[in-house]
């Protein structure tokens, strides 16, 4: 991944995406066999996420991260290790809000489906190479608003987690 000219947190990578909401009836079915559902916990008072990731195989993946401030418009360092059962059992007694999503591939990124109360909410995230193809990028026609920048749908925020 080609990066911005700054210095990132060591063992940090840039993470370069962009976010949109969604109009969920404009978009084909899901193919549910082929999508993932994913638990993440926001950690209270950090920027640390415990994730674990279900594939309908029943395959888990579990992953703790942390998600530095943004550098610029665009790239935000990210920093992931893989853990064990165990140590996301461990890790997940940390006090912190709860989200659970649907994800699923959609175009160039995924849908992320969220049920929050009676209301489903879609995202379609993207991730890019470099800026000049994230800058470049035109959504497909179910994207709606951009959220990239709206802090009030990042999954720290539909958690219920102050952001």
């Amino acid at each position: 991944m080609t990066s911005p000219s700054v210095t990132l947190p060591k063992y940090a990578v840039f993470e370069i995406e962009r976010r949109w909401l969604v109009d969920l009836a404009r978009c084909p079915p899901f193919d549910e066999s082929a999508a993932v559902t994913i638990t993440d916990r926001y950690i209270d008072q950090s920027r640390l996420r415990l994730r674990k990731v279900e594939r309908s195989s029943g395959e888990v993946i579990y992953k703790f991260c942390k998600k530095y401030e943004r550098l610029d418009s665009l790239p935000q360092p990210i920093v992931n290790i893989y853990l064990s059962a165990d140590e996301y059992n461990v890790l997940n007694r940390l006090p912190g809000r709860v989200i659970v999503k649907r994800r699923h591939a959609f175009a160039e990124g995924a849908i992320d489906l969220y049920l929050l109360g009676d209301v489903e909410l879609g995202i379609l995230e993207v991730e890019f190479e470099n800026l000049a193809m994230a800058v470049t990028y035109t959504p497909p026609a179910v994207a709606l608003d951009e959220v990239t920048h709206n802090s009030r749908y990042s999954g720290a925020s539909l958690a219920g987690v102050p952001s």
